[in-house]
């Protein structure tokens, strides 16, 4: 195996197709994880504003890799709806080829309910072969 550097913004034609499984892992607000990163606050709101469209973009782009019949993770470390859920049911409105293979999740995650970062992860199947 050999790891190569790439934009996922630019659909690669060389990996159409060819993997099991894929994680998009998008760059996001990052609203999840604000304990943690405090500096999260101070940044201009209007800064988020083309963050769902490039997660699309980069979870479109992914899906030209995947096998039929494999799995695609989609995950953000926030909680803001149009970063999660809307970008999932875009992409499936426009991608009939793709199902969820169990429902949308949006979690916490830390003791007591104190100290906790929220997070979402949608698994979708590429509809066709066996994976």
């Amino acid at each position: 195996m050999e790891t190569q550097p790439g934009d996922a913004l630019v659909l690669d034609p060389g990996l159409v197709e060819r993997f099991d499984r894929v994680l998009c892992d998008v760059p996001c607000s990052g609203l999840g994880t604000l304990r943690r990163k405090p500096e999260i606050r101070y940044k201009p709101l209007d800064s988020l504003d083309g963050l769902p469209d490039m997660q699309y973009n980069i979870l479109w782009n992914a899906s030209h890799y995947l096998k039929r019949g494999g799995r695609m993770v989609y995950s953000t470390c926030t909680l803001n709806p149009a970063e999660n859920e809307e970008v999932v049911e875009r992409f499936l409105a426009k991608e009939r080829d793709y199902v969820l293979a169990e429902p949308l999740k949006s979690w916490v995650h830390g003791r007591d309910g104190l100290d906790c970062d929220g997070f979402f992860t949608a698994v979708l199947v590429r509809k066709g072969g066996s994976g």
